[in-house]
């Protein structure tokens, strides 16, 4: 790949971006409405990475510096905070099993190369668990060619295989090929006007597609859904429990609640999470996340 053409995609990349955070607002047509909170039960605070680079002009808003993310680690162990997966949440959730006594969730979206080569060491260093959502477009590109720029590049699923075999990051859905927003669709949402079968038709087609991909890499489906750029909707919520999803990520910053007593799971699919951004100490970052995590606890 040439200089200017590897340029020109990360403009591309940067204003897809930002794009999906000026057309959010204009998506309330779509998004489900917020839920009330029960004031009893668990509190679950869920953290959003995308990727990692140790060169400072590349670091921003969705890229943290490797040097972050290590304080991050150590400060929820300073917290006493343990990272759990979202098989261990389910667990919880519908068979009561034990959790940890002070939860937290780390999540990667998109699946940056810089994962593997920035994020895993230290998860081994540390003996932590991440969960990393995949587009599955992406490794298919990245697999068959070799392009190895962390700047840039998406994990391979040789990575992939590897990583999910380790027992300390579990690998999730981020679709096949909808992540993006364009004239024609933004995320996995439905378009207004769109016929809702045709719609649900099109989102069951790359949903399983990515299903299949990444049950040949690790051998396991995923249970969980990260929604491209946090966006939903009631008709894709409908798809994945009728597919067997029994969670999904958005972007909404808010400390989880795991309800205690209730056999509703309809708030595993609107779990929310706070966009880890470059230039902020780890302290600074997680402290009013995690006070008030326990301040509600």
């Amino acid at each position: 790949m040439k200089i200017q053409k590897k340029r020109i995609w990360e403009l591309c990349a940067a204003w897809s971006i930002l794009l999906a955070a000026a057309t959010a607002a204009l998506l309330a047509q779509n998004a489900l409405p917020a839920q009330a909170q029960p004031q009893e039960g668990l509190r679950l605070p869920i953290i959003m990475y995308h990727n990692m680079s140790p060169n400072a002009s590349r670091q921003g808003k969705y890229t943290v510096s490797v040097q972050e993310f290590e304080g991050d680690l150590r400060y929820l162990r300073e917290r006493g905070f343990t990272p759990i997966s979202t098989g261990q949440l389910l667990d919880y959730a519908q068979k009561k099993a034990p959790l940890p006594k002070k939860p937290v969730m780390l999540t990667f979206d998109d699946g940056f190369e810089s994962f593997y080569a920035y994020a895993f060491p230290l998860l081994q260093k540390y003996q932590m668990h991440a969960i990393v959502a995949v587009v599955g477009q992406y490794a298919d590109t990245y697999t068959e060619k070799e392009d190895h720029h962390l700047g840039y590049s998406y994990l391979t699923w040789p990575e992939i295989t590897e990583l999910s075999k380790s027992g300390l990051v579990e690998i999730q859905s981020h679709t096949n090929n909808m992540h993006s927003i364009t004239s024609k669709r933004r995320g996995c949402t439905i378009n207004k006007g769109e016929d809702k079968a045709r719609y649900q038709q099109i989102l069951r087609a790359d949903l399983q597609l990515n299903q299949e991909k990444i049950k040949t890499a690790t051998g396991t489906a995923p249970v969980a859904l990260a929604y491209p750029y946090g966006l939903h909707c009631k008709a894709a919520r409908e798809v994945l429990k009728e597919m067997g999803f029994q969670a999904a990520f958005t972007c909404a910053e808010k400390v989880n609640v795991i309800p205690s007593g209730q056999e509703d799971t309809d708030w595993l699919f609107t779990l929310g999470r706070y966009n880890r951004a470059h230039g902020i100490s780890s302290q600074a970052f997680l402290k009013p996340i995690l006070d008030q995590t326990e301040a509600e606890a």
